[in-house]
């Protein structure tokens, strides 16, 4: 025997025996088959589930203190080799000891099952056996079958193990007793077995037969390519033989090498953008939205940019972008946002991205040069490149919306400090440029996505068969965030996006702000939905930030245009109507009601203006536009409460 441990001094029957007996009797009694059957499956049981808990556990560990990388998929090994050898070990001694566990049983039940009278309980260890391996009590002359391996403790007088017959009469043989408790405790130990073997067997099919259901409807409610295709309808575009995005994904190659850009890379944040942008054209900074985002194009500095944009210019490239832009067909081709893997960790198209911030520079590179022209032309092309991520089903609002912020801020800021000939030039391009979707629409594409991404995901049983631990589920989380809740089942995440997103249509329904009366974001104790929802109503709230900086910035513009155009500024919005330079008057998302106008008021005196134009803000009260600072405050990414209002350009110094 490989053990070294003396399970038989846990047994009082063999106290008699030395040790050289007391091995022989329990080598013999192991060489029970179903002994020999239970000590194989746990013993290899117990290395399978080892070698997988070591495999996958150092996988695991490696991916959580990011040594295993894309660009270093070695750098694990050594981890691996540790957690394998440490769990091997672990591993070793447990097949051992349920080999001694199961052997100690076995004994136990040699000893007390088998070596003891049927009839009376007398214990037949140690007596002479007969032909047959049959015992005759000694208390109540009953012969007893008991195990064969008893016959290694039956001794002579001398002390040596031998096999004497006994002899005893033939009506003993009468008062045996049928071993119906034998029988019995026979059954509940191989249905126990059978438990213990077929219960993971039956579970693991149960849920390999779950896994195939739930992705056979995932499949079937997956959006095809012609549901994509009702998205947007305010936006619809007569379709082309060219496309937009694929236009625009042929140009941006020379561009890159024209410029000496590269097409991802270290990346460069919407912070460092606007601040830049700021030195170069002069606006605001305080006046955009702080976010981070890696935009993949990566100059770090003001004179690099300088010579990017003029290197661009120099290959008379700026027309083959405007051209890819604005070609007939706006829409993102395929399904309409393409690989969720991607498009969940916000890989939208880098190159209309790209394309988007470089004519955001070249506006404000035009506004440091004083040149009208290019800013507008740039203008448009930037404009036309926010209003084709807006189009994206997958975070379209998400992605557009610091785009947005940059390109309606810089015209603003153009226009209020350029005077007259800025606003001529300017007003056309803005006049003419493409809108965002309304605020339901973008909702309704991104309800539809999300159905989409939920469907991708559980349609392939391999993505979700470890539950929130497979390796797609844990690739769609942020590093770094432990993540306590549960996966869940495809109809569970269905319904769950059903109910959050029909909850939200139903409060545009009314009439409600993002910011008042959208309903709090649900699926706390769910795993992906509880990492993407936030993020995707921080969108929502978004889109009414971009969509009140347009219409207030188009408005704006209207205004100073009719003053050059009539001598005065209009006495109300709706003469901008009248005149046809707006198409209706513009709505305050925060109120419900046109953005509030007021010309020669107590409030434009207040702030020594012709007018004022303003929202009442994410609080929904009309403030009088009282600021904390005193100066127009545009909108930003987290609303502050009070009104929102919009540079003019006769404003008065404060004296």
């Amino acid at each position: 025997m490989l053990t070294r441990r003396k399970i038989y001094r846990a047994f009082p029957e063999l106290d008699g025996y030395d040790d050289e007996h007391c091995v022989r009797f329990m080598r013999a009694a192991g060489k029970s088959l179903l002994h020999k059957l239970l000590t194989c499956l746990s013993m290899t049981t117990i290395a399978a589930i080892g070698i997988a808990i070591a495999f996958f556990g150092a996988l695991a560990l490696a991916r959580k203190v990011g040594l295993a990388t894309p660009r270093n998929p070695d750098a694990d090994l050594p981890l691996i080799g540790g957690v394998w050898l440490a769990v091997m070990l672990v591993c070793g001694t447990l097949m051992f000891w349920a080999r001694d566990l199961l052997l100690w049983f076995r004994v136990g039940h040699v000893l007390r099952e088998r070596g003891t009278c049927e009839t009376c309980g007398y214990i037949l260890v140690g007596l002479a056996i007969g032909p047959g391996n049959l015992v005759t009590c000694p208390e109540c002359a009953s012969e007893t079958k008991v195990d064969e391996s008893l016959g290694e403790l039956v001794l002579d007088e001398q002390g040596r193990a031998s096999f004497n017959p006994s002899q005893f009469s033939a009506g003993h043989a009468a008062r045996r007793i049928d071993p119906r408790v034998l029988r019995r405790r026979k059954r509940i130990i191989l249905w126990s077995v059978l438990g213990v073997v077929l219960s993971p067997v039956i579970i693991a099919a149960t849920y390999g037969v779950v896994l195939l259901l739930q992705a056979a409807a995932a499949s079937n409610a997956r959006p095809k390519a012609a549901n994509y295709a009702t998205l947007f309808p305010s936006a619809a575009a007569p379709a082309g033989a060219a496309n937009a995005w694929k236009e625009v994904a042929k140009v941006m190659p020379s561009v890159y090498e024209a410029s000496g850009l590269s097409a991802s890379g270290s990346g460069w944040s919407v912070v460092s953008i606007t601040a830049s942008y700021s030195r170069l054209g002069g606006f605001r900074v305080s006046e955009l939205q702080s976010i981070t985002w890696a935009w993949g194009i990566a100059p770090s500095t003001d004179d690099q940019l300088i010579r990017t944009l003029d290197a661009i210019s120099a290959q008379h490239q700026w027309a083959e972008i405007s051209a890819a832009l604005h070609a007939p067909e706006h829409r993102p081709p395929g399904d309409g946002w393409g690989d969720p893997t991607n498009a969940i960790r916000y890989a939208v198209p880098s190159d209309v991205i790209n394309a988007a911030n470089l004519e955001i520079g070249r506006m404000n590179l035009a506004r440091l040069r004083g040149d009208p022209a290019e800013f507008a032309a740039a203008a448009g092309d930037a404009l036309q490149a926010v209003h084709m991520l807006a189009l994206q089903p997958w975070n379209g609002a998400f992605v557009s919306s610091p785009l947005s912020s940059m390109v309606w801020c810089s015209i603003i800021d153009a226009a209020h400090a350029g005077g007259p000939a800025w606003v001529k030039v300017i007003y056309p391009v803005v006049r003419n440029a493409p809108r965002l979707p309304p605020a339901i629409e973008t909702v309704k594409a991104t309800h539809m996505a999300m159905n989409d991404y939920v469907c991708w995901l559980f349609e392939d049983p391999s993505h979700v068969w470890l539950e929130r631990w497979s390796d797609t589920v844990q690739g769609l989380l942020p590093r770094g965030i432990v993540w306590p809740q549960r996966l869940g089942f495809y109809w569970e995440n269905a319904a769950l996006v059903d109910r959050t997103f029909g909850a939200v249509e139903k409060s545009l329904a009314s009439d409600k702000s993002f910011s008042t009366g959208a309903p709090p974001v649900t699926g706390a104790s769910n795993l992906v939905l509880s990492g993407l929802m936030p993020s995707v109503f921080w969108s929502f709230n978004s889109i009414e930030n971009d969509q009140l900086l347009q219409d207030g910035a188009i408005t704006f513009l209207c205004i100073e245009k009719y003053n050059l155009d009539h001598g005065d500024y209009p006495a109300t919005l709706q003469t901008l109507v009248d005149a046809g330079m707006l198409p209706a008057l513009p709505i305050d998302p925060y109120s419900g009601k046109p953005l509030i106008y007021e010309r020669a008021g107590p409030k434009a005196a207040a702030h020594h203006a012709p007018y004022v134009l303003y929202s009442v803000g994410p609080d929904g009260n009309d403030d009088g536009l009282v600021q904390p600072d005193n100066l127009p405050l545009l909108p930003t990414a987290t609303p502050s409460g009070h009104d929102f209002s919009f540079p003019i350009l006769d404003e008065e110094p404060t004296p």
